[in-house]
């Protein structure tokens, strides 16, 4: 799929910016970097809530996969 005409920089514009937002998003998960350093925060009976170890090991999760996908992009095309 090839984009011609004055859509292409819209598009590829949209793109980078998209991205710049997942990554700022990353970075502001990376924020909880303090609930890893109590191991009582963590397991079935710990401080932190499911919902809330869920939520920082999927930030986490989401921070690497959005640095990695310019060298997986690179990679695939």
């Amino acid at each position: 799929m090839t984009i011609k005409g004055s859509s292409s920089p819209l598009l590829i514009r949209f793109l980078i910016v998209l991205y710049m937002d997942l990554i700022v998003g990353g970075i502001v998960n990376t924020d909880n970097n303090y609930l890893f350093d109590v191991s009582a925060n963590w397991g079935p009976n710990g401080y932190l809530s499911f919902g809330d170890q869920l939520t920082v090991l999927v930030g986490y999760f989401f921070y690497f996969v959005a640095l990695a996908l310019p060298f997986i992009v690179v990679y695939l095309c």
